[in-house]
């Protein structure tokens, strides 16, 4: 992916209006070229609410909803009505102060248990009303397509590499061979030609059979295929008579026993800090954006922006550009700036910053060293306004809705090393911040996230479309820029619905592992031998690490709060340790790969026996 980005940009510097020294300028489309100076800086006035009174009229609105409508006793509101009261669920309108609210509460929904997210009767209606939808437009591709298909491209020697020979690397191989038919199978066919091979799947060549069989016999990994969900996600929403849309202020839905599953403030960012601060955010984005390419989306939720792009939105194509402008606008990514755990571990030996934290990711920096450095000239203030400012709109709904999972996450973030984290606006709470620019998100849950814990979003740019729908309540929200919701992110599926225009999202949330890391090094989890802290005498009591105080107030101001962790000035210095960290994560690893290594044996069939054996001498020879 990076590959096409470069090869975009590089072909943009040779067009009109670009610049032509290459000795100085790292790309050509940055707009504030050589001065730097012109990336927004953010001063502690923008930190404070451009309306204090109002701000706290909100909170006291948001820390009382739930309580209020429990207890029925909504006579300080107005224009009350009750839209449904029965034994899965009872909805409520209302307005304040000018504001619409709507309340919902799940009845047949716990919290506590994350099985009743599926189980509740408007996840089982939404999906048999999805499927049912679907059926009427399209089948799905099949087992049994996905089986022939992989065997004529192990026939056509059109197969990913394997770099080790034995059970788990078989097992790894076969789901990237899976997937990598099944992107064939969607992209490379219209609709004509994916009839035509389900049919041949029916009843397969004679030549393919045995292979199909051998398949079967030892793939048990299952079917994931993206691309159906997508275009069923996409069929579903359309219209309201699946997915019931919410364009409401505020909307608060919560649980069986009143907890909250998700809060959402529409234009939440100008309401506390006012449209000049969020603009100048997103101007702060779009400039940062501009900066030597930002890592592409490679992961399973984003596993369909290419069909995206040559069904729908062709303008977004990043090939396609032909001027800087074009390539700015046509700017995709997904970046991860904070602390996370060694991949595939829940209980991780080290937490570490990530690579886009370090400017590491896959290489995409460090194609640019030897021009001027901007990005890390710049870092200090991308984070300060940037994260600091969303954060600080998370926070105040997640402290305001959720004030227990939020002392937890102060707690955590505390108890992390200074070189581990990545401070933005104190107190931190934080460890975790996602940016996506005109990335289309499909149907996942963020897994690695805090259990039963909490995940915020905050939207900038200028677009239209996009509504935040979460399949397991059937709902989708008004999701525009300046809007704000938190949600069970670990729990909750969501995708986000199709949109035109320049869209941004910040994610501000936690990971479940580096919690577990916090937790046993506060002592509140049982170390591991590997630990630092553990001690192997029982006798002797374990080394546990006290959670620093940032404020010793009771109270948060917004506009003042002493600094914890001191950030240099955006003028310097920014050292080398404070750039680099001990450890990195090769997000490269989830890219499908493919190679045409192999033989082919008597008849043109081709067991997989041989597929595995000359994989693996390849290996060794390499």
């Amino acid at each position: 992916m990076y590959n096409s980005v470069s090869s975009a940009i590089d072909r943009a510097a040779d067009c009109p209006g670009a610049s032509q020294s290459q000795e100085n300028q790292h790309v050509p489309l940055v707009k504030f070229g050589e001065n730097v100076m012109e990336f927004p800086t953010f001063p502690e006035s923008d930190f404070c609410f451009q309306d204090e009174n109002r701000a706290e009229s909100l909170r006291g609105l948001l820390s009382s909803a739930s309580e209020s409508f429990i207890k029925n006793d909504l006579e300080g509101y107005e224009d009350v009505i009750v839209l449904a009261d029965n034994p899965n669920e009872k909805v409520v309108d209302f307005t304040f102060q000018s504001m619409s609210i709507r309340v919902a509460q799940f009845r047949d929904v716990r919290v506590g248990d994350p099985k009743s997210y599926y189980q509740a009767r408007r996840a089982m209606q939404i999906e048999n009303k999805s499927a049912a939808r679907m059926a009427s437009i399209e089948p799905p591709m099949g087992r049994a397509v996905e089986n022939m298909m992989m065997t004529q491209a192990i026939k056509e020697a059109n197969v990913p590499t394997m770099h080790s020979e034995g059970g788990d690397a078989k097992k790894v191989w076969y789901q990237k061979l899976r997937r990598q038919v099944t992107r064939n199978f969607w992209i490379d066919h219209d609709r004509s030609s994916r009839d035509q091979i389900r049919q041949a799947a029916i009843a397969p060549e004679v030549g393919l059979r045995e292979n199909i069989e051998e398949i079967i016999r030892e793939d048990g990994s299952p079917s994931q295929d993206f691309f159906f969900q997508h275009y069923k996600d996409a069929a579903s929403v359309v219209g309201n008579d699946i997915y019931e849309r919410v364009d409401k202020d505020v909307f608060l839905v919560i649980d069986a026993h009143g907890e909250t599953i998700l809060c959402s403030v529409r234009q939440l960012f100008q309401r506390l800090f006012g449209k000049a601060t969020t603009d100048k955010v997103t101007d702060a984005v779009k400039k940062w954006a501009a900066l030597p390419p930002l890592p592409q989306p490679d992961t399973a939720r984003h596993a369909v922006d290419e069909i995206i792009r040559q069904d729908k939105h062709p303008e977004l194509d990043i090939e396609k550009a032909t001027t800087p402008a074009e390539l700015e606008q046509r700017s995709m990514c997904v970046v991860h700036y904070g602390t996370w755990a060694q991949q595939g571990h829940g209980d991780p030996d080290d937490v570490y910053l990530t690579d886009d934290t370090n400017l590491e990711g896959n290489g995409s920096w460090r194609r640019f060293r030897n021009r001027p450095n901007y990005a890390r000239t710049v870092l200090p203030r991308f984070k300060r306004g940037v994260l600091g400012l969303s954060s600080e709109v998370v926070r105040f709904l997640l402290r305001t809705v959720a004030p227990k999972e939020y002392e937890e996450c102060l707690e955590v973030f505390r108890g992390l090393p200074k070189e581990n984290r990545i401070a933005v606006s104190p107190p931190n709470w934080a460890t975790m911040f996602v940016l996506g620019i005109n990335s289309f998100t499909e149907r996942h849950k963020d897994k690695t996230d805090v259990k039963k814990g909490f995940a915020g979003l905050v939207l900038l740019g200028q677009y239209e479309g996009g509504d935040l729908c979460f399949p397991q309540m059937g709902l989708k929200l008004d999701y525009q820029p300046g809007g704000c919701v938190i949600f069970r992110g670990a729990e909750l599926e969501h995708f986000v619905q199709d949109w035109n225009g320049y869209r941004i999202f910040l994610l501000v949330t936690n990971h479940q592992p580096v919690r577990n890391w916090a937790y046993r090094r506060l002592g509140k989890r049982r170390p591991r031998p590997n630990d630092p802290w553990f001690r192997e005498d029982e006798s002797q009591e374990a080394v546990t690490y006290p959670v620093l105080d940032e404020n010793d107030d009771d109270e948060y101001d917004p506009c003042f709060e002493e600094e914890f962790d001191q950030e240099d000035p955006a003028e310097g210095p920014w050292t080398d340790a404070d750039i680099h960290g001990a450890g990195t994560w090769d997000s490269g690893s989830n890219i499908v790969s493919s190679s045409s290594s192999g033989s082919t044996s008597e008849g043109g069939k081709r067991s997989l026996g041989s597929v595995y054996s000359d994989m693996a001498e390849k290996a060794k020879i390499n």
